[in-house]
């Protein structure tokens, strides 16, 4: 068959209409629905679902690992041949509630009471713990009722003890290390408000000659114009400008940094370690622990980055003492005892608790 002859079928059939219409036609669709299925096939997303975005559950299984630290505790769970990993309160916190490394052992068996986020795996938030023997370990997590501890601290203004004040910054050199940095000279207060510890306030002020690393070349370095440039800012300052509770007995503490005299806002997660008497000085004493992160070019400290990361680590632990319990205390910051007659008394001479 020649050219001629092909060209001729072709015009007779497109002059018919039979090759137009296959042309035109369109191909036939899927029924596709109008909203997406809630069927847990189809996954978590659609137009239908609901608004809750977690679920209870109920586990019970036998623990494979127990991690009582910072910032929450970490339970492995092995239950219905799947493994669990359960987040609890931090250390800190479970020791206001009589916890310890030893309150659980891996291999115990527990029921657990938890709270799953829809569409993450196998991770829940711990609600309630029961042992096998049928006792309560832990219950009560999750509420959102303010924290008990808070109502043990009476009102007032404590003040740091600057003996039992331990500061560091720490920054990551080159990926090798982390170098802590420790601040020796520094005053802080605590204006704490009972009915409300919401509106209290915390305030430190912190000497940068007092900066110490180990490493004489460095610690020169960070009193120089590349970083804290001491001649010019010889103080680093923060006030608290917020203060709120979380769900688990701790606080968090928004506050403005005052570096180099430029104030960036900053936050720091915050714990009470213990409130009460020091039973050596017999002095109202609350204790605090508190973390946070910053960044260091915020204040415009950019030089000798990367090998001096960016991102710095704050790491507190203190003692505030209330003012007004200072009274009658010795040279040695010990308040004086009284005995039955009402004549002061003395503890161990040549003892000091405070060095």
């Amino acid at each position: 068959m020649n050219v001629r002859i092909v060209i001729l079928l072709i015009t007779a059939l497109l002059s018919s209409g039979l090759v137009q219409a296959q042309l035109l036609e369109p191909r036939p669709t899927q029924n596709i629905p109008d909203t997406i299925s809630t069927d847990p096939s189809f996954g978590l997303l659609g137009s239908e679902r609901e608004q809750d975005v977690s679920e209870e559950l109920v586990l019970r299984g036998r623990i494979t690992s127990f991690d009582f630290v910072q910032p929450e505790t970490q339970i492995t769970l092995e239950a219905n041949r799947e493994s669990w990993q359960l987040v609890a309160p931090s250390a800190v916190d479970l020791r206001r509630l009589g916890w310890s490394r030893d309150s659980l052992f891996v291999g115990e068996m527990i029921e657990v009471q938890a709270e799953r986020t829809l569409g993450v795996d196998n991770i829940a938030q711990i609600k309630r713990i029961t042992r096998a023997n049928g006792a309560l370990l832990l219950t009560g997590l999750g509420q959102d009722e303010s924290p008990s501890a808070f109502a043990d601290i009476p009102e007032g203004l404590y003040s740091l003890d600057p003996r039992q004040a331990h500061l560091f910054f720490i920054f990551n050199h080159m990926g090798f290390s982390n170098t802590p940095v420790k601040v020796e000279r520094m005053t802080g207060s605590v204006q704490w408000n009972s009915d409300s510890p919401v509106a209290s306030g915390v305030q430190m002020d912190l000497d940068v000659s007092s900066f110490r690393s180990g490493v004489t070349l460095l610690d020169e370095a960070l009193r120089g114009p590349d970083f804290f440039d001491f001649l010019n800012n010889p103080r680093v300052r923060f006030n608290s400008t917020e203060i709120s509770l979380s769900k688990w007995g701790g606080l968090t503490i928004n506050g403005q940094l005052e570096v180099l005299g430029i104030s960036q806002p900053v936050s720091l997660d915050a714990n009470i370690t213990q409130i009460g008497p020091n039973p050596m000085t017999q002095l109202l004493t609350v204790g605090i622990s508190a973390r946070g992160e910053i960044s260091r070019s915020a204040w415009g400290m950019t030089d000798y980055l990367p090998i001096i990361d960016d991102t710095i680590i704050i790491e507190f632990e203190g003692e505030f003492i209330r003012s007004d319990s200072r009274n009658n205390m010795n040279a040695n910051g010990i308040r004086s005892r009284q005995d039955s007659s009402g004549n002061p008394t003395t503890p161990n001479p040549g003892f000091n608790p405070n060095q």
